[in-house]
């Protein structure tokens, strides 16, 4: 609960362990107080946003659904303090962790399921600003401006198009191990949890069911 590298999926699993499922409803401070009362820690402010960032993602639609909201708690989950007083945009690195945390928590049979478009557009153009034109399957739900053609500029030039082709395959690849890598350190963490109430999964499965 101090480390500020723990992922949200685990924070929450240790709270809900320790206080019940009653503790999604609990406010920030609440959790706050009760974490140094009970469990003898000062909730770093990371922690303590990563911690509502997953209870907004199974409580609520907010993810799925609002723009901004989505920006902000990705921005959460990879790491970054929140600030509502500045605008942050989520890169390609922050969205697809994201999206790969945020289906952990709340999995959905279809990844596209529930997204708005606003936000599967938004999705499309950091992507295309990011000059991928074949992205990894966390953000295959994205929806373009067909405008918006990456290598499109290369189109007469096969020897530079190749290049700019493989440029961006390259970038694709490095999200791909960089979340092959985070679920990894993420499974290793809640293996290693004392849970006092039972199993990670199972604990996992009560989230899910609660937020229903």
């Amino acid at each position: 609960m101090k480390n500020e590298d723990s992922f949200a999926t685990s924070l929450i699993t240790i709270l809900l362990d320790k206080f019940g499922m009653e503790a999604l409803s609990w406010a920030p401070e609440t959790i706050r107080l009760e974490c140094k009362e009970e469990l003898h820690v000062d909730l770093p402010d990371l922690n303590l946003d990563k911690i509502m960032a997953a209870t907004d993602i199974v409580t609520s639609n907010k993810f799925q659904t609002q723009l901004p909201s989505f920006i902000q708690l990705c921005n959460v989950l990879s790491g970054l303090e929140f600030d509502p007083t500045v605008f942050d945009p989520a890169d390609v690195f922050e969205v697809s962790w994201g999206i790969t945390e945020a289906l952990l928590l709340y999995p959905v049979e279809d990844d596209a399921e529930g997204f708005s478009d606003e936000i599967r557009f938004y999705i499309g153009h950091i992507v295309r600003e990011a000059g991928i034109v074949n992205p990894p399957d966390v953000l295959r739900i994205a929806m373009y401006d067909t405008a918006e053609d990456p290598l499109g500029a290369f189109a007469n030039d096969p020897e530079m198009y190749q290049a700019m082709y493989e440029l961006q395959q390259s970038k694709s690849d490095e999200i791909t191990g960089m979340l092959k890598d985070n679920l990894q350190e993420l499974f290793k963490e809640l293996g290693s949890l004392p849970l006092e109430n039972g199993d990670t999964e199972g604990l996992l499965e009560k989230i899910r069911k609660s937020s229903l």
